[in-house]
């Protein structure tokens, strides 16, 4: 039998070792989150989360198998750290919240973060699409529902895949985070469509509860495969019937939409920020609409090619547009504005078209609709031969 000593020194030994393993997977940086180190390994070896020995995410089945065990154990406040490569994921597996669970995929809980190793370096592929009612979707990154918060995805691109995986009735999305106090930085979302659903690559949303504290910079989504929507959306699905109405806050600023219907845009917002954006030969520079939208905020944005519209407004009120640039291939109006507005202030902007033989419509309401309050238009470029129709104040009856 073993002595007494030698019992203590092997179980030392293996507290040791024990610990050592610990504490190189799950690394704790100052931020108070556990740091897991992926990469796209060629050698078969499992690894084991370190940056020196990272896990294996080579294919599909090995990165959803990793991501899904982190969701299935509730873990909050992990960082991902995934090398360069290709990833190939099925995203959420289809999930829808409060209808439909497959048991396939992943979600994000709060405190998650996925951090890539640059735009061009490290690549979510979308790998398969999910039937529902006859239409085809997927997410390639989402949170599990709107209690999630503080989520993080940044320094990647997501291939949604949509010319291997899609159909005539599918869309796909890139990232989609619902909650509070998210952040979407510096992500690509390519070779996307909104052919089943209406489209929206990227975006950060909320169902019937506040959400605050929200940004999205530094974005590009390229690679539109047709459909409706293509946006960059900050949105709340609330219902109109509920009171008192809940609200999503956040910034959108200097990110890039080409090709698509829509750039930027949402609904269910109050005091959101649109700043210093490109939308390029896009259906509408952007649309804000449903629910109630007050305090809204274009800035400085670009929205240059308007196939159809620069911006579209229904449901807003007290909008601040200012110190933009709108440059319309069709006849417009650049801002076109629809029901149940109110009070806007339109400032500093300049508008032209890419054809100057071309004539169009600065500002127009949509036959039938009131506008109420003040509609406040000056210090505004506008080409000689452009009309100018200003929304008729209504008339309050006594």
């Amino acid at each position: 039998m073993p002595s007494p000593k030698t019992l203590l020194a092997s179980l030392f030994i293996i507290t040791a070792i024990v610990l050592c393993f610990i504490c190189g997977a799950k690394a704790s940086n100052s931020d108070g989150k556990r740091h897991y180190w992926i990469a796209a390994r060629n050698d078969g070896k499992p690894g084991r989360g370190t940056q020196a020995n990272p896990f294996d995410g080579s294919t599909q089945v090995k990165f959803d198998t990793l991501l899904r065990r982190f969701w299935s154990e509730r873990r909050e406040s992990v960082v991902f750290h995934l090398g360069p490569g290709v990833y190939e994921t099925i995203g959420n597996g289809g999930y829808i919240a409060g209808l439909r669970e497959l048991g396939e995929g992943w979600r994000c809980w709060s405190g998650w973060e996925i951090r890539g190793s640059g735009q061009d370096r490290t690549i979510l592929k979308l790998t398969k699409q999910y039937e529902y009612h006859g239409l085809w979707s997927n997410v390639a990154v989402a949170t599990h529902d709107s209690s999630v918060n503080g989520v993080v995805v940044q320094d990647l691109t997501v291939d949604c895949n949509h010319s291997a995986i899609g159909n005539q009735k599918s869309s796909e999305t890139g990232v989609s985070l619902h909650g509070s106090g998210h952040t979407i930085r510096r992500v690509t979302v390519r070779n996307v469509a909104g052919k089943g659903y209406e489209g929206f690559p990227i975006g950060i949303g909320a169902n019937s509860v506040d959400s605050a504290h929200n940004l999205i910079e530094d974005c590009t989504i390229i690679g539109w495969r047709g459909g409706t929507g293509g946006s960059i959306t900050i949105s709340n699905n609330v219902n109109n019937l509920r009171q008192p109405l809940t609200y999503i806050s956040g910034i959108v600023r200097r990110n890039r939409v080409v090709g698509t219907e829509i750039g930027y845009g949402g609904w269910g917002m109050k005091g959101v920020v649109f700043e210093d954006n490109l939308a390029e030969d896009c259906g509408y520079g952007s649309n804000v609409d449903s629910v109630r939208n007050p305090q809204i905020t274009f800035r400085n944005n670009r929205f240059l090619e308007c196939r159809n519209y620069g911006s579209v407004f229904a449901n807003c009120e007290n909008i601040l547009i200012e110190k933009n640039t709108f440059t319309l291939s069709g006849p417009g109006p650049a801002i076109y504005v629809l029901n149940d507005c109110a009070n806007f202030r339109v400032e500093g902007n300049s508008f032209a078209a890419t054809d100057p033989r071309l004539r169009f419509s600065v500002v127009q309401t949509r036959d039938g609709e009131t506008f109420r309050g003040t509609f406040h238009f000056s210090g505004n470029q506008v080409p000689s031969d452009a009309s100018v129709s200003l929304p008729e104040p209504k008339q309050e009856s006594h």
